[in-house]
């Protein structure tokens, strides 16, 4: 008999249901609810369930359900009241604890629901629900550390539990615990190597760690897994970009943004790396969208600066990094670029108080540690550089541009030992290029009867200067073969037959890769191996022989002398700014009368040539000469020159090389050969250096050269 049977027969007057039937109605109404929880008929299990209790039957079971329904219907407070009132009656039951927990946690009574899931682990300790949603709760109430503890604690009993590894790795994260966090998530990833918030979890963690290649690695795997997903393209454009893969970088974030045009992230992004790869006017316009999709975004507003700075736009890229200020106060980032430009704009007492503050916002920022050494060192304060170099260095000791700058401090105080040691870090920056020579390198040893390979590894000036070397290693024995300027070759060939000179070619000529070339050293690691400190400093001598009828013919065509050639621009692109002296500022200096000035100046700058000459003064040029393409015949030309003046450019080096007299009009802080001090260097014989009393003071410089040029002329 069913229940609809058995009240029909109470009705039809055979009166109330026996014990038994009452009993079978309850264990159909259970049955009922039970069948109604278990279909996600939450409403119905509830009314059935009231009525169970309605008729005397509220035990622990019916509460709970009860709950569980009110619970599922967002009746939180209805479900907090039955689940204590089941726990009234089984006050030890684990699983009803830490579905009130859960209720509680859900309601915002997080605190509360912290309380019980700990008393059902106190009741069953082995619950693996209450332990994790201890774990949860605790995160979300900020006590990392306990929710550490607590996956932990999950993780240990089933070592093989994704979801246990994914909480105790992102509260490790959360923790600021990257390192564990990376190793719980690579030990997560090899458990279940194809789970994407696995390899998410390790990527971004690779990430904020600043392994940028394992970042780009796990993300280019989680792309794999998820190919339409905009956000992993994005973060593996990022990635790539941050490990200096920028061509990659901008195809990722190319894809990203088919798949999501106005994804903000990839437009920030994409710019940043346009700029890295060098495309400097397509990441100006991607950032300028960026700013227009999100106006508020420090970021975007940053990578524009980084691109005008890139493209040497000093002045624009400080006015944005001040807007990136404004934008974000706290970003030291933004000061250090700011302080930067500031250097760059020979600002340098501007600059250190912005770096200052800079490093006030994040100590262990290296870049401003660095840039604040330039600015120190514009100063001519080469001590305090040389420390902001170390502090830069006790940060990230593999910094190859701090080594190099820290060495660039030092050989320009004379402590040339130390100094040498240092500047061997150059090539691992990318600021000098290593070349892909298989021999051995020279370390100094003996090289009677051995071939030796120098090669040119900075400027002309540089190969110009430190070729003077190449004799002595003659006179040791060395079969000397040189890899240089092809530009040089004729020159060197003329003055030092008894070495072999072979044009720099990339990938190297054939010659260079030969079995008879034993051993290879950069030039300047000869130079420190052959002037290993001032102390004992042999002068280098000049070396380089000029076209003896080429010197007459140019002679001829200038006219009564005496001849002075001049020179006033570099187009190095770091000093042009601080070793430049304008055309126009000459002018005390050529109005020197009885001399016939020649212009040595390379590279243009005939507009100023013409605006002197319509003011006046006259200035020789010869259209037969360009050192950029023909650096023979430009030999000569410095060789017809009675006297050279110039700015501490290529020119003066050759000057020297020639032996020829030339005065070199100094920057407050010059190039490491010159020193800090005094008229002479050895690295440069027969030259006068003119020094700045002060950093861009070159109006005493200018009258002290013009000075000692009349004394010349007078003498002569």
């Amino acid at each position: 008999m069913n229940r609809k049977q058995r009240r029909a027969t109470a009705k039809a007057g055979h009166g109330a249901p026996s014990a038994e039937a009452r009993a079978d109605d309850k264990r159909q109404l259970w049955s009922e609810a039970t069948d109604a929880l278990a279909q996600g008929a939450w409403r119905e299990a509830e009314d059935l369930l009231v009525r169970l209790i309605g008729q005397g039957a509220g035990g622990g079971d019916v509460l709970a359900a009860l709950a569980e329904a009110q619970c599922r219907q967002g009746k939180a407070d209805e479900a907090i009241a039955n689940y204590r009132g089941a726990l009234a009656l089984r006050p030890k039951s684990a699983e009803w604890m830490n579905n009130l927990g859960v209720v509680l946690a859900g309601s915002g009574r997080v605190a509360e629901a912290i309380g019980v899931f700990r008393r059902a682990l106190a009741a069953q300790p082995d619950n693996a629900d209450a332990l994790r949603n201890l774990a949860v709760a605790l995160c979300d109430v900020g006590q990392i550390e306990d929710a550490v503890a607590a996956f932990d604690r999950l993780a240990g009993m089933n070592p093989r539990d994704p979801a246990a590894l994914h909480g105790l790795g992102t509260t490790l994260r959360l923790a600021g615990r990257l390192q564990d966090a990376a190793f719980v998530f690579r030990h997560l990833v090899t458990l279940a190597p194809d789970v994407p918030d696995a390899l998410e979890g390790l990527a971004g963690i690779e990430a904020e760690l600043g392994r940028h290649d394992d970042a780009a690695a796990a993300y280019g795997r989680l792309v794999r897994l998820r190919p339409g997903d905009a956000d992993a393209l994005c973060r593996l454009g990022i990635a790539l970009a941050k490990g200096g893969a920028f061509e990659a970088a901008v195809a990722a974030l190319r894809q990203a943004l088919e798949l999501r045009p106005g994804h903000a992230e990839a437009v920030v992004n994409i710019g940043a790396a346009l700029c890295g790869l060098g495309e400097l006017d397509e990441a100006q316009e991607w950032c300028r969208r960026a700013i227009e999709m999100v106006p508020s975004s420090a970021e975007a507003h940053a990578n524009l600066g980084n691109v005008f700075r890139a493209q040497d736009r000093f002045e624009e890229a400080a006015a944005i990094y001040r807007q990136v200020i404004q934008l974000d106060p706290g970003l030291a980032e933004a000061h250090s670029d700011l302080g930067l430009c500031m250097v760059r704009l020979e600002r340098a007492e501007d600059a250190v108080p912005i770096l200052r503050h800079a490093l006030s916002l994040k100590p262990d920022l290296i870049m401003a540690h660095c840039a604040l050494g330039g600015a120190f060192c514009g100063l001519g304060r080469i001590d305090e550089a040389a420390e902001c170099y170390r502090h830069a260095l006790a940060l990230d000791p593999h910094m190859a541009e701090a080594h190099s700058d820290l060495g660039h401090m030092l050989l320009l105080s004379g402590r040339y030992l130390e100094g040498w040691h240092e500047y061997e870090a150059r090539f691992d920056g990318g600021g000098v290029g290593q070349r892909p020579f298989p021999q051995r390198r020279w370390r100094g040893d003996k090289v009677t009867g051995r071939r030796l390979l120098v090669w040119g590894e900075q400027g002309i000036g540089d190969e110009l200067t430190v070729f003077a070397v190449l004799p002595e290693l003659v006179k040791r024995g060395a079969r000397v073969v040189v890899e240089c300027d092809p530009r040089l070759v004729p020159l060197l060939a003329r003055s030092l037959p008894e070495i072999e000179a072979v044009a720099r070619r990339d990938p190297p000529e054939a010659r260079l890769l030969a079995d008879d070339i034993e051993l290879q050293v950069p030039l300047v690691s000869a130079a420190a191996l052959l002037r290993p400190s001032p102390a004992g400093f042999r002068p280098l001598r000049p070396y380089l022989t000029a076209e003896p009828a080429a010197v007459g013919d140019l002679r001829r065509k200038y006219g009564d002398g005496p001849l002075v050639g001049i020179s006033w621009w570099t187009r190095h692109p770091k000093l042009e700014r601080t070793y430049s002296l304008p055309l126009a500022e000459w002018r005390p200096i050529l109005a020197v009368p009885g001399i016939r000035f020649v212009s040595l100046q390379y590279g243009g700058r005939d507009d100023e040539i013409a605006q002197m000459r319509a003011s006046g003064i006259d200035l020789a040029t010869d259209d037969s000469v360009d050192p950029l393409t023909d650096l023979d015949r430009f030999a000569a030309q410095v060789a017809a020159m009675d006297l050279v003046i110039s700015v501490d450019n290529s020119t003066v080096s050759m000057a020297s090389a020639l032996g020829r007299p030339a005065w070199d009009l100094l920057a407050f802080v010059p190039d490491w050969r010159m020193g800090l001090a005094g008229e002479s260097s050895p690295w440069y014989p027969g030259i006068r250096l003119f020094r700045q009393p002060a950093p861009g003071a070159w109006g005493p410089v200018v009258a002290e050269v013009a000075a000692a040029l009349g004394a010349w002329v007078a003498a002569a």
